[in-house]
C-alpha cells in the first residue's frame, strides 16, 4: 500500500510540521549552506558501494548460477532516484532564493522545506538501503559456506 517515499515524505511533513511549531530555522540554513553537497557526497558513498556490491554479485552469480538482473534493475533506479535528487534540491533552492519571483508566499516556501527535507531523508534511506545489501551478500554467503 505504502511506498519508502511515501513514508518518507509523511516523516518529512511531520517534521516541516514539528520544526514550524518550534520556530527554528537552523535545518534550513544547513540545507542553503550544504545539501547539494551532501546529496553529491551521497551519491558518490553509494555508487562507490554499489560498485563493490556489483563485484561481489558477479562472484556469487558465477559460483552460483544465480540471475541477479532484478537486483541490477534496482541498482540503476537507485542511482536514477539519487540525480533526480540532487537536480530537484538544486531547483528547489534556486528558486527560493530568487528574489524576483511572485509566487514566494508561504505555501510555496512550506511545500520547498518539505520537499527539502524530503530529499534530504529519501537520500539516507538510499544510503540506508545500500549498506543493507551489504548485510545481505554476507548472510547469503555465510548460509552457502555453513
Amino acid at each position: 500500500m505504502f511506498n519508502n517515499w511515501h513514508i518518507v515524505l509523511l516523516i518529512s511533513i511531520v517534521v516541516q510540521y514539528l520544526i514550524g511549531v518550534i520556530q527554528s530555522n537552523s535545518l534550513f540554513v544547513f540545507f542553503n549552506d550544504n545539501l547539494v553537497l551532501l546529496l553529491v557526497a551521497l551519491s558518490a558513498i553509494n555508487n562507490t558501494t554499489l560498485g563493490v556490491i556489483m563485484s561481489k554479485l558477479k562472484e556469487i552469480s558465477k559460483e552460483y548460477f544465480t540471475d541477479f538482473s532484478e537486483v541490477i534493475r534496482q541498482m540503476k533506479i537507485s542511482i536514477k532516484e539519487q540525480l533526480i535528487l540532487i537536480l530537484v534540491g538544486t531547483s528547489i533552492q534556486i528558486l527560493c532564493g530568487s528574489s524576483l519571483l511572485f509566487f514566494k508566499n508561504d505555501t510555496f516556501l512550506y511545500i520547498s522545506q518539505v520537499l527539502l527535507i524530503f530529499i534530504f531523508l529519501y537520500s539516507l534511506y538510499i544510503l540506508y538501503d545500500t549498506a543493507n545489501m551489504i548485510f545481505d551478500i554476507l548472510n547469503f554467503e555465510n548460509k552457502e559456506t555453513n
